[in-house]
């Protein structure tokens, strides 16, 4: 995506647009971004997905607590930053066009796992579960405050499935389930696109800048939106094949491939490779 001058917002529509986010943004204590959390040894690899907005003067503090966070597990932390359309904090003035980064993907995640139109934003998932036994929006939005506490804890649980991506040489999109549990499973596999590198505005507390670089923002979806359902025999693997071309609208060699198998009320498998990758 180019970085090329972008238009002029002018100083009272920020302001306007600061100070209605301002009401309906997590407030994110500087204390409380990070919980130090020893590293895990665990197979198992996590999915974040970060429910943001350009609009959400405290998204930005949510994605650097990610980037803490995968700096902390590496490879086995996945995230990916979703703008869904149904929060109001997504969206765009109509004549700023290219600051909307919605999509029907992020749309139907945030919606399945409790977020409304009024849910201040930031709030993220972890593995699309709910925990504390809770029920309702708040089992699986949190806010970046309880990620790295949440993040632990998925990646000490047990994991009997391998999920691996790859490109074949007519450059369909592979996926290898290997269930090696002697238990058959009945899962959704999702499968996304996500982008790095891009150029765009974003609200901070105390200022605007139309120079924030987002990273692991949700594009697409490759399978259905709600996952394609399939069936693993126990000690067998599955091979789930895709054809997808990638929107104009990405550059390539910025995107990454994400895979995840979702059972029983839970991510219990991802993985992700870069796009452009054989």
């Amino acid at each position: 995506m180019s970085s090329s001058t972008k238009p002029h917002i002018t100083l009272f529509s920020l302001c306007l647009a600061v100070a209605i986010g301002m009401a309906a943004c997590q407030v994110i204590p500087e204390s409380e971004q990070l919980i130090p959390v020893e590293s895990s040894e665990s197979a198992k690899t996590c999915l974040l997905i970060d429910f943001s907005g350009w609009r959400c003067i405290n998204c930005p503090a949510a994605a650097e607590e990610a980037h803490k966070l995968l700096e902390q597990y590496g490879d086995q932390l996945i995230v990916m930053e979703a703008h869904p359309a149904t929060n109001s904090l997504t969206k765009p003035p109509a004549k700023y066009p290219e600051y909307d980064y919605t999509c029907p993907a992020a749309d139907s995640l945030y919606i399945a796992l409790g977020g409304t139109g009024t849910t201040p934003l930031p709030v993220g998932s972890i593995d699309m579960a709910a925990f504390n036994n809770g029920s309702g929006s708040g089992a699986y939005l949190k806010t970046p405050d309880q990620w790295g506490a949440m993040v632990y804890a998925s990646l000490k649980k047990d994991c009997q499935v391998e999920v691996r991506i790859h490109r074949n040489e007519k450059k369909e999109i592979v996926c290898q389930l290997n269930n090696k549990s002697e238990q058959e499973l009945a899962c959704s596999l999702y499968v996304w696109l996500t982008e790095d590198s891009i150029v765009s505005a974003q609200y901070f507390p105390d200022s605007t800048t139309t120079h924030y670089l987002r990273h692991h923002l949700l594009r697409d979806a490759i399978s259905s939106p709600n996952g394609d359902p399939l069936t693993l025999p126990a000690e067998e693997n599955v091979t789930r094949t895709f054809l997808y071309n990638m929107p104009d609208k990405v550059v390539p060699e910025n995107c990454h491939i994400v895979a995840a198998l979702y059972a029983n009320g839970e991510i219990i498998q991802a993985a992700q490779i870069a796009a452009t990758k054989e």
